[in-house]
């Protein structure tokens, strides 16, 4: 059979063993998950399927939901069959997975087996390590990882490991550590990057206040070879935001824009929720609207900061063009089933029936049930 004809079968079979069906199946019950390892393990043996980064990402997380550990195991370990395992590039792939799933442990073995696997180590898959124990909460690790494995294994950090350990640093609270970091690094010839700087500045905006941030801000901009980007932005306006000076948050805007930095949509969710928290509808409603103009798509946090404040207002008419919004993005559902209750129950408050029966129509469309509240 040709490999074009192998790949049609596949894809091609019955639903129960479609990639499609992985989205579909049933994680709840043990049979369900055990269907949907074995689906999955029975669709890796296509060399073409274990290219697909997305549908792992989407297994190993709707298994960890399920605290499924021992599959998610499973499914990982079956990996080391094929060819790809002694590429550094699909091992990172996997303990990147270990990472997500919270299992560390597991991240940190396959690390030290990729020697049997006649795969190379070096910084990468250092620095995944790194960001495993990182994303499983092991911030404590993270530093100890750093000072431990480099000589053991030959590794020299760069510059995606220090900014890692500078990230433990900065969620452990020892901001001062990692500002050392920074000094080490550069002594040995690191150059810190945007990304070492909105790391620190995240940190230091939200932990120490505004004008400690501003000290962070300043450190960045003095340098020729780090220029801000949008998420360097993003966090400056919401230091603003938190220090209670959302006006001045606009005026960063104006900032970006002159730099040639165009604001996402992170940016607009910041003023909306920095104009709503200060109560000031007609602003927000302004931001919301650039936000449109600007070609940006809402996400589910711009509409679930912005339309309880409507309701909160009682602006029926603004939260349900709202509503019509966050259902009408393809798959995604983008608000919370309780605040379209809440908007349904206001439209029939000011009798606007019609608008009511349409949203919760909406909301069945999208497999949600929202009762109307009216003796029909």
């Amino acid at each position: 059979m040709s490999g074009v004809s192998r790949l049609r079968r596949i894809f091609t079979a019955k639903p129960s063993t479609t990639v499609t069906s992985l989205h579909h199946d049933d994680y709840e019950t043990p049979q369900g998950l055990r269907n949907v390892v074995d689906t999955f393990k029975k669709l890796c043996e296509n060399k073409q399927f274990r290219r697909k980064v997305a549908i792992y990402d989407y297994i190993v997380r709707r298994l960890a939901k399920a605290q499924a550990f021992p599959l998610i195991e499973e499914i990982l370990e079956s990996q080391k069959q094929y060819k790809e395992i002694s590429t550094e590039g699909f091992v990172i792939r996997l303990i990147s997975l270990y990472g997500k799933a919270g299992m560390f442990n597991h991240a940190h073995a396959l690390f030290h087996q990729m020697p049997s696997f006649n795969c190379p180590r070096s910084q990468k898959s250092f620095t995944a390590l790194l960001n495993a124990s990182l994303t499983a909460n092991r911030f404590d690790q993270v530093p100890d990882l750093f000072r431990q494995l480099p000589p053991q294994y030959s590794i020299k950090p760069d510059t995606a490991s220090y900014n890692v350990v500078i990230h433990a640093f900065c969620e452990m609270g020892s901001i001062d550590s990692a500002l050392t970091m920074i000094r080490e690094m550069e002594e040995l010839g690191h150059r810190p990057n945007v990304i070492t700087f909105n790391t620190l500045l995240g940190a230091f905006y939200e932990k120490r206040g505004y004008a400690e941030g501003e000290k962070i801000w300043a450190l960045m901009r003095a340098r020729e070879d780090v220029r801000p980007d949008v998420a360097s932005y993003k966090i400056r306006m919401s230091g603003l935001v938190r220090d209670g000076r959302v006006t001045e948050a606009v005026k960063v805007v104006d900032e970006m824009i002159v730099n040639g930095v165009k604001p996402d949509v992170r940016c607009f969710n910041v003023l909306i929720k920095g104009f709503c928290s200060d109560g000031r509808m007609e602003e927000a409603k302004y931001w919301y609207d650039e936000l449109v103009r600007s070609k940006c798509v809402a996400d589910r946090t711009t509409y679930d900061t912005f339309v309880p404040f409507l309701i909160e207002k009682g602006d029926f008419d603004m939260a349900l063009k709202l509503c019509e919004a966050a259902m009408g993005m393809g798959g995604k559902l983008l608000i919370d089933v309780q605040v379209l209750k809440r908007v349904v129950e206001g439209l029939i408050g000011q009798g606007m029936i019609g608008e009511a029966t349409k949203l919760v129509g909406l909301a069945k469309e999208k497999n949600l049930e929202i009762d109307l509240p009216l003796n029909t």
